[in-house]
C-alpha cells in the first residue's frame, strides 16, 4: 500500500512521538478495528538512521503508559520504538466493548482470525517503517508482552526482517490459556 506522511504528536527531552494510521490487511465487520494506530518514537540525538522495536501490549490494555515508557527508554539509548495497537483493543474497540475483549474469543475460527490480523498488522508496520529514512532496516527488534508476546512470536516466526526478541510474559499453547485462565472465564463460558 502507499502510506500517508506521518504525523507529529509529541516531543519531550528523550525524543518525538510520531503517529501513522494505516488501513489492516483484514477487513472486519466493526470499522473501528480496520485501522492499524503505529505510534513511533524517535531518539532525540538519532544522527543517521537508528535501530528500531517493534512493541505489542497486553490483552485488555486500557492505555499503552508501559510501552510508551519503554519506547523513551529505548529512545535514551539511541533506539527507535515504534508500538503498534492489537486488533480491538484500545482506539480500534467496537462501540459498546471494553479494549480486548473480542480479542479472545471461545471460537476457534475467530480467534485464528484475530491472531493472523495481529501478525499481518505487525508485518504492514515493519513494511511502513522500511519507507522511513530516519531508521535502519537491517533487522529489527520485536517485544511483546502477554498477548502481545503471542503476536510478536508468531510474527517472527514467519518474517525474517526480525533479528532480536524479548517475549515477556508469553505463553507457547493459546488454546490451554483461554481454557485456563481465570482472566478468560467470560469469554471461556459463552
Amino acid at each position: 500500500i502507499v502510506f500517508a506522511p506521518w504525523k507529529e504528536v509529541d516531543q519531550t527531552e528523550d525524543g518525538t512521538e510520531y503517529l501513522e494510521e494505516f488501513p489492516s490487511s483484514i477487513v472486519t465487520s466493526y470499522p473501528s478495528n480496520n485501522t492499524v494506530p503505529l505510534r513511533i518514537f524517535i531518539p532525540a540525538n538519532a544522527h543517521g538512521p537508528v535501530p528500531t522495536v517493534l512493541i505489542f501490549h497486553y490483552w485488555g490494555a486500557s492505555d499503552i503508559r508501559n510501552e510508551r515508557a519503554l519506547a523513551q527508554e529505548l529512545n535514551r539509548s539511541n533506539i527507535a520504538a515504534a508500538v503498534m495497537t492489537l486488533p480491538y483493543h484500545l482506539n480500534r474497540t467496537p462501540p459498546g466493548h471494553h479494549s480486548g475483549d473480542l480479542a479472545i474469543q471461545p471460537d476457534p475460527k475467530s480467534l485464528v482470525l484475530t491472531m493472523s490480523q495481529a501478525v499481518l498488522d505487525a508485518r504492514r508496520s515493519m513494511d511502513f517503517l522500511d519507507t522511513r529514512d530516519e531508521l535502519r532496516h537491517d533487522g529489527y527488534g520485536i517485544m511483546g508482552t502477554s498477548l502481545g508476546s503471542l503476536v510478536a512470536e508468531l510474527t517472527y516466526a514467519v518474517d525474517d526482517r526480525i533479528s532480536k526478541t524479548a517475549f515477556v510474559l508469553g505463553g507457547v499453547d493459546l488454546a490451554r490459556i483461554v481454557w485456563s485462565s481465570s482472566l478468560l472465564v467470560r469469554q471461556r463460558d459463552v
